[in-house]
């Protein structure tokens, strides 16, 4: 009996110098696995606003979604339960909190994209934090969101952040009325059927806003023939004589231009068809042509920079500046 009280006693005293590593490691564990969970929830959040990543497979969404509908819109994003976004493991609730100084478009949360977008310059402030307690968390308030954006990650040991910074999704559009004529409208349209919004009237009347990236952008020309044009950078277009104008990109998140982008925006410039000052746009690629062509000469070639190779090249850039210079300048 006596060994026995003995063995539990020393079984006693292991537990007791082993349970607070062991509880180190879960609770370790546990934070990580949760920091990774909130990072998997801001790219379904990022991937619901852009329509980008979307699971159910359905429509563009350009929105952003508040505090009361944010749930529901990672979870249909990524495919899992509302409960598993609104809960972390512990069993403790997840919290959106936007900024309180947010606007976009002079409005706050839930914000929904329209054709007009968001005016220029109405954009700031635009994020929110995630909060995740592991056992606590700290108070948010309107003058310490700031305070806790900021915050290293060691600020608050007990309660893993997620910083969600909206500002970068947006780019810029600015569609020019160069020479507006009543019987040659041209119309725009987003995220919709070609045709739906009329340009504004008048010579140089800009529209400029700021859309969500991921948005499609649609340029019917006065024969309604139109392109499509998908807003992942800042961009513009201008309207004259009945064709809208400009370099379209069809690239998608992430993607490089590459050749077939090249020729795409050199077929754009061909089609504008009209002469500056004696220059044509056929004058201005085929003086850009020569010196790339020259260029490749010289790269394959070229015997150093005092070669005839080399002021090929020079001669060949030369006139290609003179005759873009003079093409852009104004009659």
């Amino acid at each position: 009996m006596i060994e026995v009280i003995g063995v539990l006693a020393v079984i006693m005293i292991l537990a007791m110098a082993v349970t607070p590593s062991l509880l180190a490691v879960l609770d370790k564990a546990n934070k990580d696995n949760e920091a990774l969970a909130l990072q998997q929830i801001a790219a379904g959040l990022q991937g619901y606003i852009t329509g980008t990543n979307f699971a159910n497979g359905t429509s563009y969404t350009r929105a952003i979604p508040g505090p009361n509908g944010w749930m529901s819109a990672v979870a249909g994003e990524l495919g899992w339960l509302v409960a598993n976004v609104s809960t972390n493991v512990p069993g403790n609730p997840r919290t959106y909190i936007p900024d309180p100084l947010l606007s976009i478009g002079g409005g706050g949360l839930p914000y929904t994209q329209t054709v007009a977008g968001a005016a220029s310059r109405t954009i700031t402030n635009a994020r929110v934090l995630i909060l995740s307690p592991m056992n606590t968390s700290p108070a948010v308030t309107p003058a310490n969101f700031s305070n806790v954006w900021n915050s290293a990650d060691t600020a608050y040991p007990n309660t893993k952040i997620q910083r969600v910074d909206f500002t970068p999704l947006f780019v810029q559009l600015t569609l020019n009325n160069s020479s507006y004529a009543p019987l040659l409208p041209g119309y725009y349209a987003i995220d919709g059927s070609p045709g739906t919004t009329p340009l504004l009237p008048g010579p140089n009347n800009n529209f400029t806003a700021y859309f969500l990236q991921g948005t499609v952008l649609t340029l019917t020309n006065a024969d309604g023939s139109f392109q499509n044009q998908v807003l992942n950078e800042n961009c513009s277009f201008f309207f004259e004589n009945g064709a809208w104008h400009g370099t379209f990109f069809l690239s998608t998140p992430g993607q490089a231009h590459g050749p077939l982008d090249l020729e795409a925006a050199c077929e754009a410039f061909m089609a504008v068809g009209t002469r500056q000052n004696g220059v044509t746009p056929a004058m201005v690629t085929n003086a850009l042509i020569s010196y790339l062509s020259s260029y490749m000469y010289y790269a394959t070639n070229g015997s150093g920079f005092q070669s005839n190779n080399w002021a090929g090249v020079v001669n060949n850039q030369v006139n290609m500046a003179a005759t873009l210079k003079t093409y852009l300048t104004p009659n």
